[in-house]
């Protein structure tokens, strides 16, 4: 079983190219949907509005963002065969602190798209 805070080594975009620590933000919905987003090392041209540091989760081991262009709604089904297969490693998974402020980012970032705000919040009501 996928639930949110569950961490995943898995490259970015489909594409078999260096590996970025995947984070499903969002449990299965009721469609068995998930948001995931994807953690890459601070450049200058980086979404700054959440970093985090060494400390926060065992993989990252200096300053790191949240990359909120890239997030995606997949289904479980998708996630599960990408762990079978070995397209996606499984890690540790994020504290509910870390997980939290990774949610609060989507609200703050402008490079969240729409399409994700309303899933967000399609699936906060009620929580």
């Amino acid at each position: 079983m996928i639930s949110a805070g569950d961490t995943f080594l898995m490259p970015c975009n489909s594409v078999r190219v260096k590996a970025h620590l995947w984070v499903v933000v969002t449990g299965p919905d009721s469609s068995q949907k998930l948001l995931v987003v994807s953690l890459t090392t601070l450049r200058p041209h980086s979404d700054p509005t959440i970093t985090l540091n060494a400390g926060d989760h065992p993989f990252v081991n200096r300053p790191t963002v949240v990359s909120y262009a890239d997030a995606m709604i997949v289904d479980v089904e998708y996630m599960s065969r990408a762990v079978v297969n070995g397209f996606a490693i499984s890690k540790q998974p994020l504290s509910s602190d870390v997980l939290t402020k990774i949610k609060d980012g989507f609200a703050k970032s402008p490079r969240t798209t729409n399409a994700i705000k309303v899933f967000i919040a399609k699936n906060s009501e009620g929580n």
